[in-house]
């Protein structure tokens, strides 16, 4: 489900917990708690024949002048409306809303829409040369990702090992993440809006 929704969910007792990534739904509600696992990286991506890629050099310009599909056409569209605003540039045109991963994937495999994505999640369609990564742009963003509860909860045996899993997963994760990308001075962004799961 999308964070909103697992929110709702928690808040009105259908799971007892979630794993997605911190949005500001989550900390206006102190009755929930967020423990931050891991950062996911969100990159813009396009196809590898993008006309895009003709360019010496790409600017946020440049990005804003193609159509996007994105995860949330309210959150994720308004924080990178207010970048290309606060540059003075008219934001892109949010041309398709989808909350599935894969659908985004093979829509910017097979059009010239661009995506904000999480990296790790495009990693296969980088490396088999069917996606590559956007950059000369000023759009960086990072995304908290994590188990999210009510701060009073009692965790059945079944969510404890879940939990306990979890942790052990994101583990390896910046383990691996570390290797494959050192960690860089300064902090991106944080995604406004977004889901994992």
């Amino acid at each position: 489900a999308h964070t909103t929704q697992l929110v709702r969910m928690l808040q009105e007792g259908g799971i007892e917990l979630a794993f997605c990534v911190r949005n500001p739904v989550i900390d206006d509600d102190r009755s929930l708690e967020f423990e931050a696992l891991y950062t996911e990286r969100y990159s813009i991506m396009a196809r590898v024949g993008h006309p895009l890629f003709r360019r010496r050099r790409i600017t946020d310009r440049d990005v804003a002048g193609h159509s996007w599909v994105v995860h949330d056409s309210q959150a994720t569209a308004t924080y990178l409306g207010r970048h290309f605003e606060r540059l003075g540039i008219d934001p892109p045109q949010w041309s398709i809303t989808s909350l599935s991963l894969p659908l985004m994937v093979a829509l910017l495999i097979k059009s010239d829409l661009l995506a904000l994505l999480p990296e790790d999640f495009v990693r296969p369609e980088v490396a088999a040369s069917r996606l590559r990564r956007v950059t000369g742009h000023g759009i960086r963003v990072d995304g908290a990702a994590g188990i999210l509860t009510r701060r009073d909860a009692v965790l059945g045996p079944a969510a404890k090992e879940l939990v306990s899993n979890l942790r052990s997963a994101c583990a390896e994760a910046r383990r691996d993440l570390a290797r494959v990308h050192p960690p860089v001075r300064g902090s991106g962004e944080g995604l406004p809006e977004s889901s994992l799961t």
